[in-house]
């Protein structure tokens, strides 16, 4: 149904016609003639159009009335849009009473001692339980065995004990690294056998040092050797390339 508008903003048609909603607009503009609809619609005004936006405050409505000033057609605007409001007002009223009915049937169901239905259930209280987790389908497998052995720190109690209780014993801490170089010497010494250490000897340890006149001689000799031993073999090999060249 339409919605009726506030009292005093009632919509008079000719000073003679009180509507105070859409669906007697439509009736009433389905039986008056077109003069009486002319005194509210003109170039200049659409009192219609005017008291839809401002008094019923349907604007979607309003601003389709204010496009046209024929008489059918704003008849004809006005029927689909009580319609439209009566169509959806019944779809109302059907939700209302179907959920009536379902709350009556409940009611039938229950028993009037307990409390609840034929079956036993509470409906006052139903609660709906939870749905079960989803179970791994590697769980309690040789993979997540695996997988999880994998993520556990290595531990050595053993070693851990040692330790702590070599820290609170400084004797004991002594003594452990006197026996570590003990092993350490005692592999040294089985890796490499002990040699007798030999001197170094030096090849000009006993002989007297030259004096400086006799190093003149040896290198002066020396040079003349040397000078001498170019000489006979270049002399050689001339020779050798001369009785080659004869011969050939």
């Amino acid at each position: 149904m339409a919605e009726t508008v506030p009292k005093g903003q009632e919509f008079r048609m000719n000073a003679e016609i009180e509507i105070d909603n859409l669906k007697e607009l439509h009736q009433v503009l389905s039986q008056v003639h077109e003069q009486s609809f002319r005194s509210h619609v003109t170039d200049k005004k659409n009192d219609f159009a005017a008291w839809v936006r401002h008094s019923v405050k349907d604007y979607e409505l309003a601003d389709k009335l204010e496009r046209t000033l024929d008489f059918d057609e704003t008849k004809r605007i006005i029927k689909e849009r009580v319609e439209e409001l009566e169509e959806k007002e019944r779809k109302e009223q059907e939700s209302i009473q179907k959920q009536h009915e379902f709350d009556e049937k409940l009611e039938e169901q229950k028993d009037p001692f307990t409390g609840k239905d034929i079956f036993g259930i509470d409906l006052d209280h139903l609660d709906i339980p939870p749905e079960p987790p989803e179970e791994d389908p590697y769980k309690n497998t040789p993979v997540e065995e695996a997988r999880n052995d994998s993520k556990k720190p290595l531990q050595n109690n053993n070693l851990d004990a040692q330790t702590s209780t070599d820290k609170k014993d400084p004797t004991k801490e002594q003594f452990r690294a006197s026996s570590v170089l003990d092993i350490k010497d005692s592999k040294a010494s089985q890796a490499k056998p002990i040699l007798p250490e030999i001197p170094k000897l030096s090849v000009l340890q006993d002989k007297p040092e030259m004096h400086p006149a006799e190093r003149m001689k040896h290198a002066i000799r020396s040079v003349i050797f040397g000078f001498l031993l170019g000489l006979i073999t270049g002399l050689a090999i001339g020779y050798i390339l001369g009785l080659n060249r004869m011969l050939g």
